[in-house]
């Protein structure tokens, strides 16, 4: 039975739906409504007279709670009984399917084979309306509604029973006279408000015709509804719903591949067939449809989605292990760390940007980030401890997972699962001798070993005090920290003793900020005896040179400043460390079958695997896709520093923005365009060169959304208008910029903006963009121009130059790319503003254009290079679900960028016929089922419109492809995923252009681009051969390797 609080909420919820239903009158169908919402354990008999008295005086009176209350007599609803009642219908109204729908919710035990033949001989075959319906209500007897019967109805309807796979069962109940828009308008409200939308409604409605409900209508009506709305007994209701004539052999599975096309595996179908009823399904129908599906088409992500909506029921050991195989599978045989990327608690300002209501995040101030030292300190150690396990594992090729951060809380907590897990071990069950410990806590550290068992560890930020303070800090926390060792050793022992009882469990200390020297003085102090035997005992160490050896000290990890080089020395002192702690025993009981029982236990879809999240929102990562779409989200942020902000305050007329590659130059040029736009001004765009036209229309795009969703103005807001030009080939295009705006110019004012702006006199084109702003501010009394690019060099007077060091848009391990190649180039190296990152990013994926499946001097010639891409898109999930998922990775999101001009897709005459094949990478990509939109320099040739097109597509990321480009045309947009090829321009030879010189360009216009992972491909020198092919050399196959370093 539920808790009184619980009542009394359902109920209360029970009420406001009643009146909002049926505000003028309570009948029995809307009784049948209400039990259908009802829990089981909810609706009791005070419980029933509590909802009456609640509903509206009007329409129910005390003589007619007298009558209700009445019926709630103990005797039974005999056969007798139902005869009688169906006895007193119009025989007209009722056919035999419309009975069985009622009998239904009776009692099981009540209602037998005979019973029915009985009741459905003295029905006529005639149809049932909506209105006879309300009649059977009506004419049922008082004395059949009886107490114990009621409680039968109940007990047959599931709590979750009334959803939107109910919808089409209430839809073919009503006619298409009483099935007004506004009337079914208020049903969907009460089943799923957050799963039909008003324009999805409509299209229901006009998909719905009771009196022929085919299967394509059908169909279509299951189309509209959420995937993830299909669950196994909502399949089994719709494949019911169909005539046994409609159910064939080929039209089953063209039901099942619309549901699930990418999911269904043979022994999956199997399942799903075995639910449908035996006599539409025979054996050999089963067999002709198994062998119509593809036995290789079953997704990672898809088996867990389908996993999901299966019934709790069907959810065994077995089920979460397949789960976690799916979700890591090389679990038997890498280190996996969860969640893949530690996320950082960023402490953000909220603001809001003058005269745009633009609200932003603004980097905090010098004295809110000394407030916030604690946690800062805690999120650097977290991450210095987990990027040197991983390598720790990587290089030692360890089996085994790190999971970092766990709650106790989170473990097996999730409510789907709860009929399967309820009975595990869990730290709300802890053994009354163990209580003591508590309840509530986390697991800094938890990592599961295939050989070794379960090593607990407490990571401490303590260590960077002075040096009079230091010993006294350290002191307090690993006093603190040894409980909290113990504490999460019980529970770890607790959460596994079902399956693993006696399992080897270890602990340590990581202690990324203190030296073993230090950690032995503190120990070795004669007041601190009872901490030196606290930390011997709970490590299991016979003295305090042991412990000190357990303890994970600075002495074995990365220098702090630079956690992400992890060296030779450094790892084999962190492997000294680990043989001493781990691998002094082998646990025998670990088999691989109970390895990954552990592993499912503590990262499985039972468990949460959660990350910090600003805005509250609990967020899931479990899997490297999904850490790059959440740390890419958050990069993608509008986050301001206080220098952009105090720009945007001032409000200069004629500005120069320069800074290095994601300092939020184009940013802040989109945000000053809105200002202008709602302070009513028209604004104009340049695009100065072929090379800028991405970021142009990108930027035109986002101020013209700006119009679209923003508040309405006090002013009528301006308009986005886009010129385009060729500063780089054409003299004559200045002046003709210069004439267009002026004609442009409104009462005196006139609002440019140019992105990409260079005024680089070593360069043609810099001098013309110099002319451009000097004839302008000659010619219009009030210039507005705000212009922004990358490098340092001498700019009109007429403009005020901001620079912008702090990197706001890629990750960390990006940047680390661009870095040692900018002091190379005349741009502004990148300052360090004391505010974490969102998150460190993902480990660099490093490709080799190398071995005998490789052909072509460079990658873009390769096919072998484009399906290794691919697979390693594949690796993050990209593509595997809708494209508009916002937990997944889609393949706009994604480009593969190179400086080689060679590169294309097919060419192909009026006929269709290819005249000239695409690219080796383009075609690897193709090959491999990728779908890709290309960017090279041969439609700029002799296809311009085509090349326009293509420019705009990838600026707004239009299409649902991969952007394989030449990345000058990709200049100023970013994606989560970028691959880089090194390659050549066509005349790179001819001014001595090195691979040096290659590889420096490649890093800071390619790089750059990436916001999240990055994929290198990398070419080898060429050897003295006499062929420059590479399918000579002696490695067979193609290397890959996943690293920071």
């Amino acid at each position: 039975m539920a808790s009184s609080t619980s009542g009394e909420d359902t109920r209360d919820k029970l009420v406001d739906i009643v009146k909002l239903l049926y505000p003028d009158a309570l009948t029995r169908d809307n009784f049948v409504d209400i039990v259908k919402q009802l829990s089981p354990d909810v609706l009791t008999r005070d419980n029933l007279v509590d909802i009456v008295k609640q509903l509206s005086p009007d329409v129910l009176t005390r003589d007619k709670l007298v009558d209700i209350v009445k019926q709630l007599s103990p005797d039974a609803l005999t056969r007798d009984k139902v005869v009688d009642i169906v006895k007193q219908l119009s025989p007209d109204a009722l056919t035999r399917d419309n009975l069985v729908n009622i009998v239904k919710q009776l009692s099981p035990d009540a209602l037998t084979r005979d019973k029915l033949v009985d009741i459905v001989k003295q029905l006529s075959p005639n149809a049932r309306t909506r209105d006879n319906l309300v009649d059977i209500v009506k004419q049922l007897s008082p004395d059949a509604r009886t107490r114990k019967k009621l409680m039968y109805i109940v007990k047959q309807l599931s709590p979750d029973a009334l959803t939107r796979d109910n919808l089409v069962d209430i839809v073919k109940q009503l006619s298409p006279d009483a099935l007004t828009r506004d009337n079914f308008v208020k049903i969907v409200k009460q089943l799923s408000p957050d799963a039909i939308t008003r324009d999805n409604l409509l299209d229901i409605v006009k998909e719905l015709y009771p009196d022929a409900l085919t299967r394509d209508k059908l169909m279509d009506i299951v189309k509209q509804l959420s995937p993830d709305a299909l669950t196994r007994d909502k399949l089994m209701d719709i494949v019911k719903q169909l005539s046994p004539d409609a159910l064939t052999r080929d039209k089953l599975v063209d039901i099942v591949k619309q549901l699930y096309p990418d999911a269904l595996t043979r022994e999956k179908l199997v399942d799903i067939v075995k639910l449908l009823s035996p006599d539409a399904l025979t054996r050999d129908k089963l067999v002709n449809i198994v062998k119509q599906l593809s036995p290789d088409s079953l997704t990672r992500d898809k088996l867990v989605n389908i996993v999901k909506q299966l019934s709790p029921d069907a959810l065994t050991r077995d089920n979460l292990v397949d789960i976690v195989k799916q979700l890591y599978p090389d679990a038997l045989t890498h280190t996996y760390v969860v969640p893949p990327v530690h996320l950082a608690r960023v402490p953000y300002n909220k603001d809001t940007v003058p005269g745009t209501d633009q609200d932003v995040l603004v980097l905090p101030s010098s004295e809110q980030l000394q407030q916030q030292q604690g946690n800062i300190q805690a999120d650097l150690a977290q991450q210095h401890v987990l990027h040197n396990l991983q390598q720790l594992g990587d290089s030692g090729k360890e089996v085994m997972f790190v999971v970092s951060e766990l709650n106790f809380k989170d473990y097996l907590n999730e409510p789907f699962y709860a009929k399967h897990t309820g009975k595990l071990p869990k730290p709300a069950n802890l053994p009354k001798e163990l209580r003591h410990h508590g309840k509530q806590g986390d697991f800094d550290i938890l990592v599961i070993h295939r050989q070794y068992g379960i090593l607990v560890g407490e990571i401490k930020s303590v260590g960077k005090a002075e040096a009079s303070r230091a010993d006294t800090e350290v002191f307090k926390v690993i006093d603190k920290a040894v409980k909290q060792l113990d504490k999460c050793e019980v529970h770890a022992r607790h959460m596994v003793s079902d399956i693993a009882p006696g399992l080897t469990v270890r602990k340590t200390l990581f202690l990324p900020f203190v030296s073993h020297t230090q950690l032995r003085r503190i120990l070795d102090d004669g007041n601190n005896s009872k901490l030196q035997q606290a930390v011997c005992q709970s490590l299991g160490a016979a003295n305090t040179a042991e412990a000190i050896q357990l303890c994970c000290c600075s002495d074995q990890l990365s220098q702090p400043a630079s956690y992400w080089h992890v060296t030779p020395a450094v790892l084999s002192q962190l492997s000294t460390w680990w043989q001493h702690r781990m691998a002094c025993t082998v646990d025998t009981r670990l088999t691989d079958q109970l390895y990954l029982d552990i592993v499912a236990r503590f990262v499985g879809p039972a468990t949460t695997v959660s990350v910090p999240c600003y805005n509250g929102v609990r967020v899931e990562v479990r899997t490297a896709g999904q850490a790059v779409v959440e740390l890419g989200r958050r990069l993608a942020l509008l986050v301001l520093t206080l220098q952009q902000l105090g720009l945007m305050n001032r409000d200069p007329p004629l500005v120069y923005i320069t800074g290095a590659p994601g300092t939020g130059k184009t940013v802040v040029l989109v945000l000053q365009g809105v200002r202008w736009l709602r302070q009513g001004h028209d604004v104009h765009v340049l695009s100065t060169r072929y090379n800028t036209r991405a970021v142009s229309t990108s930027i035109k795009q986002q101020l013209e959304m700006s119009l679209r969703a923003g508040p309405t103005p006090s002013l009528t807001p301006g308009s986005v208008s886009y010129h385009r030009y060729n500063f780089w080939d054409r003299e004559a295009d200045v002046e003709q910029a210069v004439t267009d705006l002026v004609a442009c110019v409104k009462n005196g004012h006139l609002h440019v903006l140019i992105d990409e702006a260079s005024f680089d006199s070593r360069n043609k084109h810099g001098p013309r963009h110099t002319r451009l702003v000097t004839r302008l501010a000659q010619q219009v009394p009030h210039l507005y121009l705000w212009c922004a690019g990358v490098t340092k060099t001498e700019i009109p007077p007429a403009l005020q130059t901001q620079v912008f060091t702090v990197p706001l848009r890629s990750a960390p391990a990006v940047l680390r790319e661009i870095q040692p190649v900018i002091h190379r180039y005349p741009v502004h190296d990148y300052s360090d503003s004391g505010v974490p990152a969102p998150g460190d990013g993902l480990s660099v994926i490093r490709l080799s254009h190398h071995g005998n499946a490789h052909t072509g001097r460079w990658p873009v010639d390769c096919a072998q290079c484009g399906q290794d891409i691919a697979a390693e898109l594949r690796r993050l999930g990209v593509g595997r679900s809708a494209a508009n998922s916002p937990s997944r990775l889609s393949y706009r999101d994604v480009f593969v960028l190179t400086r080689s001009d060679d590169l294309q897709d097919d060419v192909t005459d009026g006929a269709g016929q290819v005249t000239s094949p695409a690219s080796g990478v383009v075609q690897g990509l193709k090959d491999a089922g990728v779908p890709v939109s290309v960017l090279g320099y041969q439609d700029l040739q002799h296809n311009r419109a085509r090349w326009e097109g293509a420019v705009q597509d990838a600026a707004v990321a239009a299409t649902d492809t991969v952007t394989v480009a030449m990345y000058d045309w990709v200049t100023g947009l970013e994606r989560r995923v970028v691959a880089v090829l090194p390659g050549r321009d066509q005349d790179d030879d001819d001014v001595g252009w090195t691979d040096e010189m290659t590889d420096r360009q490649d890093r800071l216009l390619a790089v750059s681009r990436c916001t999240t992972q990055l994929i290198m491909v990398r070419t080898p020198p060429v050897t003295t051969t006499t062929t420059p092919s590479l399918t000579t050399t002696t490695t067979p196959t193609t290397t890959t390797t996943h690293t920071t370093t």
